[in-house]
């Protein structure tokens, strides 16, 4: 069995060097910086559908809107925390109503787009030409 920290009989050099210039010409950090910038965006618009959804349930979608609030509580800070839960009383409110189309595009466009960021992304690490099937 190798033993990880011997790396396998490479020296620190033989294993920085090819990681480094695999990592360039697969342009590793424009890829992650694609990913993220698509994954960011989609979650405002996600959280944006999901409390006009919840908005318009009665009963159970004002808990969970309730739900989701305090879980966002958890993880934001208390200014950030303000800013979001006044964005939520918004969306339920009627000119946040006019505005879930473009909101479903938005999360639909970030995420188809997101999702090519990843199917380049792995292509290019794995070196495989993208193909598809035509119909």
């Amino acid at each position: 069995m190798i033993d990880l920290w011997t790396l396998g009989g490479l020296s620190w050099r033989e294993l920085f060097q090819p990681t480094v210039k695999e990592s360039w010409e697969d342009e590793v950090f424009g890829q992650a910086a694609r990913l993220a910038f698509y994954h960011f965006v989609v979650l405002f618009a996600a959280l944006f559908l999901a409390a006009t959804i919840l908005a318009r349930l009665s009963g159970a979608g004002s808990d969970l809107l309730k739900t989701l609030e305090s879980s966002l509580g958890n993880v934001l800070p208390a200014r950030a925390l303000e800013m979001v839960t006044a964005f939520l009383a918004e969306a339920g409110k009627g000119a946040a109503r006019r505005t879930v189309w473009f909101a479903m595009l938005g999360a639909l466009w970030a995420a188809l787009n997101g999702t090519c960021a990843l199917m380049s992304g792995v292509n290019s690490a794995y070196e495989v030409e993208a193909r598809r099937i035509e119909g």
